[in-house]
């Protein structure tokens, strides 16, 4: 049986390493991108490099994330984030490539009276972050028939190195002993081999569409810092730095499709703490 041939870009980051390493176990012939080939000036060579290698199907996890970077990288933002899917998507539409492209909650305001967002919803950013990356969602919706959007909330590993790990500020402040919480928000989590297998079952079912995954259960930044502190075995002071009457935000992800619900969130965070209390 031939081995379907998989494009992965983004493959230095918290996720991309993730799915590197699970694809390069598996029955597919991968091939990862380096940085050089994404920006607004390498068009041409990244398309000489797809058409030298022809893909089944190209994974998409390059992005700058985080508000306050995107905003000091506004240029860098727009390239990875907005314009390289744009490119994706012709290449997609011409060679009839599957595109799995990585998305993320924040296409959602998260200010209504609701559980979460499940698919249904329209996408309604609030920051230059998110506005790229549902820019970037309705480019692919509307250019590109091979196609899948996977959005992915607050995003954990046991890959410590990774800034992108919303665990690694928590269990840094953990440690120095007082953790200051700066919004009101009630959302979801992923393990990153959650996310990981989700692609997988992505690709062996063929699926197309927009999906959400995201860990079983909700969180808030309060009730997380003190289930990790437990895990610890640490007392740690929490400064709730939250307006009284500030707006309480949710930006829970649901969903009713499959490829959702993989693991509990609190055994999965449980699994990295252990982990890292391990390695230490």
């Amino acid at each position: 049986m031939k081995k379907k041939k998989i494009l992965l870009t983004g493959s230095n980051g918290q996720l991309g390493s993730a799915v590197k390493k699970f694809f390069n176990k598996k029955n597919y012939n991968l091939k990862t991108v380096d940085r050089k080939y994404l920006t607004v000036y390498s068009q041409k060579k990244l398309i000489n490099l797809i058409d030298g290698f022809s893909p089944d199907i190209i994974i998409n996890t390059a992005a700058i994330v985080g508000l306050k970077k995107t905003i000091l990288n506004k240029q860098e933002t727009e390239e990875i984030n907005q314009i390289l899917p744009k490119t994706l998507t012709g290449i997609s539409r011409n060679k009839n490539i599957h595109l799995i492209q990585i998305s993320t909650h924040s296409v959602f305001d998260g200010c209504i009276n609701q559980n979460g967002f499940d698919e249904s919803f329209n996408a309604k950013p609030l920051s230059f972050y998110s506005t790229t990356k549902t820019n970037a969602e309705d480019i692919i919706i509307s250019g590109c028939k091979n196609f899948t959007i996977l959005r992915l909330p607050y995003i954990y590993s046991s890959n410590f190195e990774k800034k992108t790990n919303v665990l690694m500020k928590i269990v840094e402040d953990i440690n120095s002993g007082t953790v200051n919480i700066n919004k009101k928000e009630i959302s979801s989590l992923v393990h990153v081999n959650s996310a990981v297998k989700a692609i997988n079952d992505i690709i062996l079912n063929n699926a197309n569409g927009v999906y959400h995954c995201s860990d079983i259960g909700t969180f808030d930044w309060y009730n997380l810092i003190i289930y990790i502190s437990k895990l610890m075995k640490l007392n740690v002071k929490v400064k709730d730095n939250t307006i009284s009457n500030s707006i309480s935000k949710n930006t829970t992800l649901l969903s009713q499709k499959p490829f959702f619900g993989y693991n509990s969130w609190k055994h999965g965070v449980r699994e990295v703490i252990m982990s890292l209390k391990k390695s230490n």
